[in-house]
């Protein structure tokens, strides 16, 4: 009785959903600390601790850029700032867990106001070069270009330099 116990639970992922709209969020890497921070459940009986076993070839970092309350959407208009590169620190890691350091490869921006309108634009990487892909306009742009959207970033995808097999 009053003794805690640990509760293992594995999930499959590649996509973490990063809540953004605290006012001290203002980078992937503030999000990243929020969502691996230990959380107190059970009136305070336990800690929830989130850690990850094995790292994916290619993470997805999703910007919750909506809250939703009293019945509507409303967009979180505020910079976030990104690294090219991503390593998660141990102490997100189960032990043994193999470090994996990421570089994005792919930057998704949502344009507008609401959740109901707007427009997505997405910045992708090809070897060294960035292109940016508007509906059916394709252009090569700066990394300079990719890197001033803070305003606007919605999904980071994130590749290790492993192979990544596209087989299906």
């Amino acid at each position: 009785k009053g003794a805690k116990a640990d509760s293992v639970s594995l999930e499959p992922f590649n996509r973490l959903d990063l809540d953004i709209s605290s006012t001290s969020v203002n980078s992937v890497r503030k999000a990243l600390e929020g969502f691996f921070n230990p959380e107190a459940v059970n009136d305070g009986n336990a800690m929830r601790r989130l850690r990850i076993e094995r790292l994916p070839k290619v993470l997805i970092l999703s910007l919750k850029r909506f809250a939703f309350a009293q019945g509507g959407a409303r967009k979180i208009h505020k910079a976030i700032t990104y690294d090219e590169k991503l390593a998660l620190p141990p102490a997100w890691l189960a032990e043994g867990a193999a470090p994996l350091d990421y570089w994005v490869t792919a930057v998704i921006c949502h344009h507008g106001d609401t959740v109901h309108r707007g427009h997505y634009t997405a910045f992708v990487r090809y070897n060294a070069d960035w292109y940016m892909y508007d509906d059916t306009t394709v252009r090569k742009v700066e990394g300079k270009e990719v890197a001033a959207q803070h305003f606007t970033v919605y999904l980071l995808v994130y590749q290790s330099r492993a192979d990544v097999d596209m087989s299906p």
